[in-house]
């Protein structure tokens, strides 16, 4: 049985506003404090090893598998972040930095191209977890942000999100993870503030000193305090890696099948989590309140999506989803009624809901094939 936080560590984190300390592990997270330069002196393992550049300045965030941090860049002289990967026993280029630097290196640079981000640069560190991949992009605000909730409207964001799907979807490329928590906007505003500034607004961090129970633990594997900040966890555990609340039916029937129906992630797929996530964004509740096993989940994206084909019923139990009325059980179809299941999702007191949740329906659809192309969705009467 693995250890948990509570047994190694005499703090007692909730996972919520730092990091769980057990992921400072071999092949976890690398220990990084406010002051570090990264790479350090002799760490950098790629050819012509770089030298020390990035001082951390603050944390951003962490995810599943890697932490977040705003640097200052004393050679370019700018704001950048750095997101710093779980730790490999060899190195590794992740699909992430390849597609982001062969985007960026493209000189025909199609319309969505600005709305993807933008990376500076690539390195990998050694260190007493492994092998760190670390990438240095521009700084973004999540769109949770509550600045952001107020200087931009949902059209705006929105509009500029399916454009950067478009993009990719043109390069070839299917995101695989679109989650509310992977999407920000950028802030070129930050440049204009020197570093004392932004240490004095960021002054004062919640910290708690990293004090492990056995005094002989390897101090050098995790960071001598912890940062709380605002968490961006995600579930990777299903072809695509995204989580419930964006997966499309085809995905978990997929995984429900053992692959013999449905499909792994796609351009189709990113539709469907682009409606969600969409619906997100305008309403500011998530539009698929998922809960229990896979089969409850995949439930919950067909009252929206509409009724399964009829070779999906092999695999997983409708029955146990049936309504019963007098000790009797209805038919299993009634109970993917669509227009009952939306109607519950109509933003209230919202003269655009009509035409909102049309352009949201005319992604969520269980059949990939039906669900609408992105040229479609940007010429929609509720972006216009």
């Amino acid at each position: 049985m693995p250890y948990t936080q509570q047994d190694l560590f005499f703090y007692n984190g909730d996972g919520i506003g730092s990091e769980d300390l057990t992921d400072y592990k071999l092949c976890g997270l690398h220990p990084i404090i406010l002051g570090d330069i990264l790479p350090k002196a002799g760490t950098c393992v790629n050819e012509g090893a770089k030298q020390p550049r990035y001082r951390i300045a603050q944390k951003l965030g962490f995810g599943a598998f890697s932490t977040v941090w705003l640097a200052r860049d004393l050679v370019e002289e700018r704001y950048v972040a750095v997101k710093v990967c779980y730790g490999s026993k060899q190195i590794i280029r992740s699909n992430e930095a390849t597609i982001l630097c062969q985007i960026h290196q493209n000189k025909h640079r199609k319309s969505g191209y600005n709305n993807i981000i933008k990376i500076y640069d690539v390195f990998t560190i050694r260190g007493p977890n492994g092998f760190h991949e670390c990438l240095v992009t521009e700084a973004v605000l999540p769109l949770d942000d509550i600045s952001v909730r107020q200087k931009c409207s949902p059209q705006q964001v929105i509009q500029q999100f399916l454009k950067a799907f478009d993009f990719l979807h043109s390069e070839g490329v299917v995101h695989g993870d679109p989650n509310y928590g992977n999407f920000g906007i950028a802030i070129p505003q930050l440049q204009k503030f020197d570093e004392r500034t932004i240490a004095d607004y960021f002054a004062d961090p919640p910290v708690i000193t990293v004090v492990p129970r056995d005094p002989s633990f390897p101090r050098d594997s995790v960071p001598r305090f912890i940062l709380a900040c605002y968490a961006d966890t995600t579930a990777g555990e299903l072809p695509g890696a995204a989580p419930p609340t964006v997966r499309p039916p085809e995905v978990y029937m997929y995984s429900l099948s053992g692959g013999r129906i449905g499909s792994v992630w796609s351009r189709e797929a990113d539709i469907w989590a682009i409606g969600s996530i969409a619906y997100q964004i305008k309403t500011g509740c998530q539009l698929f309140l998922v809960q229990g096993d896979l089969q409850n989940q995949l439930y919950q994206a067909l009252r929206l999506g509409g009724a399964p084909p009829e070779d999906w019923s092999k695999f997983w139990d409708l029955e146990k989803f049936c309504e019963s009325t007098k000790g009797r059980r209805k038919p299993v179809l009634p109970v993917f009624n669509k227009d009952e299941a939306w109607e519950s999702r109509r933003p209230r007191n919202d003269p655009e809901s009509e035409v909102f949740l049309d352009f949201i329906r005319k992604m969520v659809i269980t059949e990939p094939e039906r669900r609408s192309q992105i040229a479609e969705l940007l010429r929609h009467p509720f972006l216009s």
